[in-house]
């Protein structure tokens, strides 16, 4: 219902995808010189009990032929609120191709993310006690002030009394798994993917593994950002593979601020069945083994040439991806 309402309440690509045929793909088209395109988008998604919700708009402007700047901001849901995430300025070129029947492109966007958005802050782990106030901090390889334990009992216990176990120095030891058994079993989800050369956080720290608990709230690992800065380059090709139906694809590299590069894909197809009216197919997903996929499924309508029209709903593939998605967005040439 919230969903509904906002739908109503907005004008409303995702996350700056401002073609006009496609949601989370990026077509070749860049407006002529000197001509603005605005454009604006709301998507809403869930996974599991939890719904999320995005809001972005923004505006590209032609300077030159084939060479066009512009901006983006995202708004998203805080719980129940919605709060500002972030600003990303973008620039798109597309490469003079002559009659080529594959028409290639550039796109490139930083998205500078609200310092107050989140983000997990990795220098430090907090661990869950047995209730109250049982939780303790403590630094990356668990050095500092171990707090006033009892010295280490020299000789042989007085009569009735437990021997003294020596102090457990957290500085000095890997946490390895013993191998009678126990420990912590990181699964098939500690491997880094080989084309995924940022930090896995499952994996972050060689002497400390984080519980399947703790790696649940550090998900979005791949081409999926929130709560971070980061840079997006998407390389972009666009063909007709026939007098109606289009095809786009766009190979993707995120590089976040804190180090790392990861890979990802979006591909598009566009078919149109009246002049005002079109379908399309499109699938996003991050190049790794445990990243998230999604397909969205779209109606585009063109009530002017100028004005495109867009609704569609998607589905995520993979453990980690959303179960439902919807979109929508408009896009307005000058």
């Amino acid at each position: 219902m919230k969903f509904i309402k906002l739908l109503l309440f907005f004008p409303s690509v995702a996350l700056a995808h401002h073609g006009k045929d496609f949601f989370v793909t990026l077509d070749t088209a860049v407006p002529a010189a000197f001509h603005p395109v605005v454009f604006s988008s709301l998507e809403w998604s869930k996974t599991g009990s939890e719904d999320e919700i995005g809001f972005e708009s923004g505006f590209l402007l032609g300077l030159a032929p084939g060479f066009a700047m512009g901006a983006a901001v995202e708004i998203e849901n805080d719980g129940s609120d919605l709060r500002y995430a972030s600003t990303s300025p973008l620039l798109q070129y597309k490469i003079p191709t002559g009659d080529f029947p594959v028409s290639f492109g550039i796109s490139v966007r930083h998205s500078f993310a609200n310092g107050t958005s989140g983000g997990h802050d990795h220098g430090k782990h907090k661990h869950g006690g047995g209730g109250g106030s049982g939780d303790s901090e403590h630094e990356g390889e668990h050095g500092g002030d171990e707090g006033t334990s009892a010295p280490p009992q020299e000789g042989p216990p007085p009569p009735g009394e437990s021997p003294v176990e020596p102090p457990h120095d957290h500085g000095s030891h890997d946490h390895e798994k013993p191998a009678t058994g126990g420990g912590v079993d990181l699964g098939p989800d500690a491997l880094s993917s080989p084309l995924k050369f940022g930090k896995n956080r499952r994996t972050q720290s060689a002497d400390h593994a984080h519980s399947e608990d703790e790696d649940s709230e550090d998900s979005h690992e791949g081409i999926h950002r929130h709560g971070e800065s980061y840079t997006e380059v998407r390389l972009l090709a666009e063909t007709q593979l026939a007098p109606k139906t289009s095809l786009v694809t766009n190979f993707i590299s995120v590089l976040p601020d804190d180090g790392g590069i990861y890979f990802g894909y979006a591909l598009g197809v566009r078919q149109k069945v009246t002049e005002t009216f079109s379908l399309g197919l499109e699938a996003i997903g991050d190049f790794s083994d445990h990243g998230e996929h999604e397909i969205v499924g779209g109606l585009y309508f063109y009530p002017t040439h100028h004005c495109a029209l867009r609704l569609g709903a998607g589905t995520g593939i993979g453990p980690i991806s959303s179960d439902f998605s919807l979109h929508s967005g408009i896009t307005f040439e000058f």
